[in-house]
């Protein structure tokens, strides 16, 4: 009877403990976000400080995550008015982008791959940005070209969008809170009456 009161007890634990690192996993416990605004932000994601959890999860997915001396990487799946980000909207990203030497913009499913767009860059870099006299930027992202900065996506359902910041002094000091983060806006979607 002790056998098989220890057997029982010894695969609830097994199921509980293996239950438990894949739920952490799975919604990223263990990581400490940092929010800006509708972006944000896992600083310690890349650092030597990062907990066992993040680091899991970076080797669960076969990410490279810049370290904190490197860059920031920061995501929105949310507008500014707090609805999910749609692929099959259209949306402006409007305002000042924080400090950085190089910056990418690109739009990833729901399992973080990269949208792709026929024949077309994936991401759209700080290198083929044109800037306000102000210093801002105006970049919409919609499946139909647009004049100007613009980054293309395709297809249907949530995605989320992923700003990577290289050379950056928010990445430095966690600056995330004093960084000015631009605005999404949701423009049109497939199916709105005209």
């Amino acid at each position: 009877m002790r056998f098989y009161t220890f057997l029982i007890a010894f695969t609830v634990a097994i199921f509980l403990g293996l239950g438990s690192a894949w739920i952490a996993l799975e919604r990223g416990y263990g990581l400490e976000r940092r929010v800006n605004g509708v972006w944000y932000s896992y600083p310690d994601r890349g650092s030597p400080d990062a907990g066992p959890y993040a680091r899991a999860q970076l080797a669960v997915a076969g990410r490279l995550i810049p370290g904190r001396a490197e860059g920031m990487v920061f995501y929105a799946d949310m507008d500014s008015a707090g609805h999910a980000l749609l692929r099959q909207c259209s949306y402006r990203i409007q305002g000042e982008f924080p400090q950085a030497r190089f910056w990418s913009l690109n739009a990833q499913d729901e399992a973080g791959a990269v949208i792709r767009t026929a024949g077309l860059s994936p991401s759209f870099v700080s290198d083929h940005a044109t800037y306000g006299e102000n210093g801002t930027i105006s970049l919409v992202i919609a499946s139909r070209i647009v004049s100007g900065n613009w980054l293309g996506i395709s297809g249907e359902g949530p995605m989320r969008l992923v700003l990577s910041l290289f050379d950056t002094p928010a990445s430095a000091n966690f600056g995330l809170a004093q960084s000015t983060m631009p605005t999404i806006t949701r423009l049109t979607c497939a199916g709105d009456r005209q």
